[in-house]
């Protein structure tokens, strides 16, 4: 059994990650405010799919990189730098008479989860949230603890949305 203290570091850091705003809390706004509440709804049902897979890859991190290297971690944080970059790079490209879009407006819950799956700042957070909480128990985590503390992590999403 996993130490509860684990538990409720793993359930915590999810629930911060969530709500510390971002981007999403933004698109969400906007969103809700031009679409309605359920079109917000469906866009953040949605955007639960990418607060999982980080959050799930940065408990793999914490949890098994002494076991499967730190190599995976470091390409996966590099790939998400260089995505920063392009989207930075088309951002300043962008037209300034191009006219504003709400994101989502057609398809909340697909937009949602490309939202939360595609946001390169996710994973650095989610790990450097995971980690700043989990922190004081690495010693005493074993891969059997995966599972369970990303139950509590789910569990912790589930809270913030």
């Amino acid at each position: 059994m996993t130490d509860p203290k684990i538990l409720l570091a793993s359930l915590a850091a999810a629930y911060l990650y969530v709500v510390t705003p971002g981007p999403a809390f933004l698109a969400l706004f906007t969103l809700a405010a031009s679409r309605g509440r359920a079109s917000g709804a469906w866009f953040i049902c949605g955007h639960l799919v990418g607060d999982v897979t980080w959050g799930a890859l940065a408990v793999a991190a914490i949890v098994g990189a002494n076991r499967i290297g730190p190599t995976l971690f470091e390409l996966l944080g590099f790939v998400c730098g260089l995505y920063l970059l392009y989207l930075g790079a088309r951002a300043v490209m962008t037209k300034k008479d191009a006219p504003p879009r709400t994101i989502g407006a057609k398809r909340p819950l697909a937009t949602g989860m490309a939202f939360g799956l595609t946001n390169p700042k996710s994973y650095p957070v989610a790990l450097a949230m995971f980690s700043a909480l989990v922190a004081p128990y690495v010693g005493a985590l074993k891969m059997a603890d995966a599972r369970q503390m990303f139950v509590a992590a789910f569990a912790g999403f589930l809270l913030a949305d």
